[in-house]
């Protein structure tokens, strides 16, 4: 038996037990299973977590991350998607936890300091989101000098959102969201307002904006908003 034949037998075996403990575990619906056959056949957990995340199967996600996890405990990326689906059920004490262990694992990883400022955001911790984004713009700017690839428009967006939220400043948050256009390279006027739109009207972001806001901010964001469709 050659090489590759050897190779594709373990492979099999790989996918059969996969299969088993899935179906066994009934964390995935098997007729979801059967309609999706292309999991059956992939091996990597996480590869197969982003797969059901993408799919909105965030509770089953979170099966294969962990799993994936246990292959590189120090890699980031499976900590960040784990806090991605817990944050997609609401559950931001656990999205924190997780985003948390991605930071522990890779200090210097802009994303995960991003996404942990992000739910202290959600969660009224204005003062952590804060500090949580200086670090990222920090790094990032360390990044930049290193000829790395950098995060500076989603920082400047993640900005916007903090000073919208926690500071009820509509002038500010748009300041940095024109920054966070710019940064991205963003001209079209429609693609402007349309990105600007989602910002200020995005329910799940502001679910936690204070409601009685001031009359003047009111102002603000409708004048905004005639400046876009104008354009």
């Amino acid at each position: 038996m050659s090489k590759d034949d050897n190779l594709k037998n373990k492979n099999n075996v790989v996918n059969m037990v996969l299969l088993i403990w899935v179906i066994l575990t009934s964390f995935i619906p098997i007729g979801y299973l059967l309609n999706h056959s292309e999991l059956i056949i992939m091996p990597d957990g996480f590869q197969m977590g982003e797969r059901l995340q993408n799919q909105s199967y965030y509770r089953e996600a979170i099966v294969f991350y962990k799993e994936a996890t246990k292959l590189d405990p120090n890699d980031p990326k499976p900590w960040i998607k784990i806090g991605e689906c817990y944050e997609c059920l609401k559950n931001y004490d656990k999205s924190e936890e997780y985003y948390y262990t991605a930071v522990e694992s890779d200090p210097y990883n802009t994303e995960a300091w991003l996404k942990l400022g992000h739910v202290y955001l959600l969660q009224k911790s204005y003062e952590n989101s804060y500090n949580c984004l200086e670090v990222a713009r920090q790094i990032d700017i360390l990044d930049m000098m290193l000829n790395k690839e950098n995060h500076t428009s989603k920082i400047y967006e993640c900005f916007g959102d903090y000073y919208y939220i926690a500071k009820n400043d509509a002038g500010l948050s748009e300041n940095y969201y024109n920054l966070s256009l710019s940064a991205s390279r963003t001209n079209n006027s429609y693609e402007k307002w349309e990105y600007m739109n989602q910002r200020y009207h995005n329910p799940d972001l502001f679910i936690n904006m204070s409601e009685n806001r001031s009359e003047e901010v009111l102002n603000l964001e409708n004048e905004l908003f005639k400046e876009y469709l104008v354009n």
